[in-house]
């Protein structure tokens, strides 16, 4: 529930400060919308056990990547 305000409100200062490129803000927020619609319509149709593999493959992606450093 907070981070919608405290977020807004961290992302205007940036911006009063000049560090925000409204460009890629934009193109950012469209693709969060996208990505959490297409991704909550798919995660809809697929078992709970297909979820759990999947989420276990990415973690195992994040894990094999934090243990490189690249």
């Amino acid at each position: 529930m907070m981070v919608p305000p405290i977020g807004i409100l961290a992302a205007w200062q940036y911006y009063r400060n000049g560090h925000v490129d409204i460009r890629v803000a934009a193109i950012l927020c469209a693709g969060f919308l996208a990505g959490g619609l297409i991704g909550g319509r798919l995660s809809n149709s697929l078992s709970n056990a297909a979820l759990e593999k999947i989420f276990g493959f990415v973690l195992l992606i994040a894990a094999v990547k934090m243990i490189i450093g690249k």
